[in-house]
């Protein structure tokens, strides 16, 4: 079970077909932890390019097994980018959001809706955003660049997974 800490957790427990939950003690795997003096044995996942290297280092002193979705030069940072696949638990909305100053809070509350039935994410196209957000130097996709990929925004273009949010819909494009 993943520890619900905001929009980044929901997009890794989707990749994962893993449950959200709120109880610290329930919860194996977290994600872009805020507080990690106290996380000792578990597993972290980053995938985020703004978490902090500091925060790293203390959750690998501590015990924590750490993957990187990013490209990461700490020793004991396990790599595992983002495989594409077509996923049907994110869906477009219909949504989109032209800004440059990302908050994924506000993204979360404000554009993004939780199927509690199916636990369908309904995430919006998000346009002007900073390249650093969606994907790495090497080109190694964050969870923002996943879910973004996953609804229709061609952040890799190197890939046969393009236009997912017309494929998920099985539309027909005629030339």
């Amino acid at each position: 079970m993943i520890y619900f800490e905001g929009l980044d957790t929901v997009i890794e427990s989707i990749y994962l077909d893993d449950e959200l939950g709120n109880k610290i003690g329930e919860c194996s795997v977290f994600i872009n932890p805020d507080n990690t003096k106290y996380l000792i044995g578990k597993t972290v996942i980053i995938n985020s390019p703004i978490y902090p290297e500091a925060k790293i280092y203390e959750l690998l002193e501590n015990g924590n097994k750490v993957i990187s979705r990013l490209e990461c030069s700490i020793e004991n940072v396990i790599f595992q980018p983002y495989i594409l696949r077509i996923s049907e638990k994110i869906q477009y909305s219909g949504k989109e959001v032209y800004d440059t100053e990302f908050n994924s809070k506000e993204i979360l509350q404000d554009y993004c809706t939780i199927d509690p039935d199916t636990g369908t994410l309904y995430f919006p196209k998000l346009y002007n955003l900073p390249q650093y957000l969606l994907h790495d130097t090497s080109g190694n996709l964050t969870g923002l660049g996943w879910a973004c990929q996953e609804v229709g925004i061609n952040i890799k273009e190197d890939t046969v997974f393009k236009n997912m949010d017309i494929l998920k819909l099985k539309k027909l494009i005629l030339w």
